[in-house]
Parts: C-alpha cells; structure tokens; sequence
C-alpha cells in the first residue's frame, strides 16, 4: 500500500515517468485514478505545487484497500512467481529509451524484480526493519525511507536501494 513515503513516492515516480513516455509517443492521456496526467507528471519531477493534491489522492486509493490487499506482482513474488514488471516497466523503460525520456524508477523496479526472480536475494518473512548500523539507512530527499517497501516485497532493503541510487532514481544526503 502507498501509506509510507518510501511506497508512495516510488509509485508517483513510475506513474509520472509512464507519462512522460506516453506523452513522447503521442498518447493523449486521460485522468488516471481521478488525477490530471500531467499533475501527476509535474509531481514526480518534484514540483512542490503538483505534489499535495497527488499524494492526497494516492493516499486516499490506498485507504480504500485493506491490509490484506497485496498487489499481483507483491503476490507473485511471495509465491515464487514471476512478475510482470519486465512486460510492464520493461516497456515503459524500452519505449523510454527509444523516445529519449529517461525512466530511472521502472528500469529500477526491472531490475529489482529480475533479481529476486532469480533467487537473488531470497524473499524471507516479513520483519520490522529496524538498522542495526547505518549502511542499511538510506535517508532520501524529504526523509523517505526505503524500509516499508523492502518489508513489502521481503528483501534486504539495501537489494532496493542500490539500484535505485545506480538508476539515479536517488541519491544519498
């Protein structure tokens, strides 16, 4: 669920780069989950106007679903499966490529979700992550943290973010 920052901003980055792509390609976009595209848009590039009204809906979607409620690809991860982040995200970052429109945050999410698809790192139970040594704190701009996400998908958080510093997608402070 897009509760925590670290969640919320990572799925206001995919969605706005998703745009940005669509837009390259000549898509006229409709209102995506009641949200203008280009607001959206505008608020995963930082732009402190665009960014409230984003986040209140996004935390308003989130509020509708119940704790029980996992995403398909969380679910596909947890049962061993294969995820459709590489159609997905894969297509956002390919079409990104082919229109010159960086795409940092889904060619993170291809990677991270390759990864665990591979065995590496190993899902494990979700857990209460609390550092024991500074190399696990990532601390992003506005204090976002990592650690909701990586107890979600059951990895070590540094296995999210490590290719997101790689990708650009962050960098620390």
């Amino acid at each position: 669920r897009d509760l925590t920052e670290a969640t919320r901003w990572i799925s206001i980055r995919l969605g706005g780069q998703t745009i940005r792509v669509a837009q390259a390609l000549g898509y006229s976009l409709e209102r995506i989950a009641g949200m203008d595209p280009e607001q959206l848009a505008l608020a995963a590039e930082g732009n402190r106007d665009a960014l409230p009204p984003v986040v209140d809906r996004v935390i308003e979607i989130a509020t509708e679903r119940s704790d029980e409620q996992r995403p398909s690809m969380g679910q596909d991860i947890l049962k061993g499966r294969r995820t459709e982040a590489g159609h997905l995200n894969g297509h956002v970052s390919r079409k990104g490529r082919e229109a010159g429109i960086p795409t940092p945050a889904n060619d993170a999410i291809v990677e991270v979700c390759s990864r665990i698809e591979r065995g590496e790192p190993e899902p494990r139970a979700p857990r209460q992550i609390v550092p024991q040594d500074p190399s696990e704190v990532l601390v992003l701009p506005n204090s976002i943290t990592v650690g909701a996400l990586a107890a979600m998908l059951r990895v070590n958080p540094a296995d999210i973010i490590n290719p997101l510093i790689r990708s650009g997608v962050f960098a620390t402070m």
